[in-house]
């Protein structure tokens, strides 16, 4: 053991040791779930609003949608030209 190169130079030319190791989570939250966890996982929330739905018994609303708004903007062209027709709004 005593011969060949100085331990201190031989590490100094290993190569850099990388930020995060391949296969290892990059961040704390990153760490990979196995499959069945990560299935269950997936199908919580899909479950947890039937669930709501079922015992509520009343229709699932997105609370991130503004549905009436959407029922407008679909609806208004067909509103504005039924009036028209009828003679509520002069024609262009």
């Amino acid at each position: 053991m005593g011969r060949g190169v100085p331990r201190q130079q031989r590490e100094s030319r290993q190569a850099p040791q990388r930020a995060h190791p391949p296969g290892q989570p990059r961040v704390a939250g990153d760490a990979r779930l196995g499959y069945k966890k990560s299935i269950l996982a997936v199908t919580h929330k899909p479950l947890r609003v039937v669930y709501a739905v079922l015992r509520d018994g009343e229709p699932y609303r997105d609370p991130g949608i503004n549905y009436q708004e959407l029922v407008v903007n679909r609806n208004a062209p067909r509103w504005l030209r039924d009036l028209k027709t009828q003679g509520w709004l002069p024609q262009d």
